[in-house]
C-alpha cells in the first residue's frame, strides 16, 4: 500500500489499458504507413512526441502543461511538416525542422522561467517585504559549481559590494 491505495489492485488494469492503447496505436501506424517493418517502424517518433509536447506548452523541467496544449502542439507540428512539403524542402531536413522547434521551445521555456522569477522578485519588493536571497539557478549548461563560486555568483546577483561579501 502506497499513497493511500492498494497498488496491486491498480497495477494490472494500468498494464491492461497500456497494452490496449499500444496495440491500437500500432494498428493505426500500420494502416497509415501501409506496411509493417519491425526494424524501422517507429524510428524518430519520440522526436515528434517531444516536439509536440514542447509546442503544446509542456516545460521540459516538468510539472506544467495540459492535454489540450499537446493536441494543439501535434496540430501545429503537422502543419509545420506539411509546410516543409509544400515549400519543397527535402524530406531529410524534416528532422532538422523538428529539432529546431524543440530548440526554440526550450529557449522560450528558459526565458519564460527567468521572466517569472524576475516578476516574483519585483512583487516581493513591491509588497514591502525584504528581498529573499537569490538561490543559484541551474541553467541549461548544468555545470557543477563549487560552493565558493555559487556564493560569489549569488553575491553578484544581489549586487552586494565586494567589501561586504561573506568570506
Amino acid at each position: 500500500m502506497a499513497s493511500g491505495f492498494i497498488v496491486n489492485s491498480r497495477l494490472f488494469p494500468a498494464y491492461a489499458i497500456c497494452a490496449v492503447l499500444t496495440a491500437t496505436s500500432a494498428i493505426f501506424l500500420a494502416m497509415y504507413t501501409r506496411s509493417i517493418l519491425p526494424s524501422s517502424h517507429g524510428n524518430f517518433y519520440e522526436l515528434y512526441a517531444i516536439a509536440a509536447a514542447v509546442l503544446g506548452g509542456f516545460s521540459l523541467r516538468g510539472g506544467e502543461g495540459s492535454v489540450i496544449g499537446v493536441v494543439l502542439g501535434v496540430i501545429l507540428l503537422q502543419v509545420l511538416q506539411n509546410l516543409v512539403n509544400l515549400l519543397g524542402i527535402p524530406l531529410s531536413l524534416n528532422f532538422a525542422v523538428s529539432g529546431s522547434v524543440i530548440l526554440i521551445g526550450v529557449l522560450a521555456d528558459q526565458e519564460y522561467a527567468d521572466f517569472r522569477e524576475r516578476r516574483e522578485r519585483l512583487r516581493r519588493l513591491a509588497a514591502g517585504g525584504a528581498a529573499a536571497p537569490a538561490e543559484p539557478a541551474i541553467h541549461a549548461d548544468y555545470r557543477i559549481a563549487s560552493s565558493a563560486s555559487m556564493e560569489l555568483s549569488a553575491a553578484k546577483d544581489l549586487q552586494i559590494p565586494v567589501h561586504e561579501r561573506p568570506r
